[in-house]
């Protein structure tokens, strides 16, 4: 889950999470939420330090993403349990 600030944090339903990373796997849940793990992955590992300067500009970029990703994460977090 991402600790997102909260002055990026949204209230997202879980059909429009799961659509915002279906589309971001292309057409793929699983490969979208993979997908945005590793791009916030990149960016905590320094790959990505020309593009962000720091958690918010990511945050700015990726809002929706992110907030998508916690959605279906707590939804389907019970399943793992």
């Amino acid at each position: 889950m991402f600790k997102i600030p909260s002055s990026n944090k949204m209230e997202m339903t879980f059909d429009q999470a799961k659509s915002t990373m279906t589309n971001w796997g292309s057409g793929d849940l699983l490969k979208g939420m993979e997908l945005m793990l590793a791009t916030w992955n990149d960016f905590a590992t320094g790959k990505l330090d020309d593009v962000f300067e720091d958690d918010y500009d990511f945050y700015d970029a990726y809002e929706y993403e992110c907030n998508a990703y916690n959605v279906v994460y707590e939804t389907f977090a019970p399943l793992f349990k």
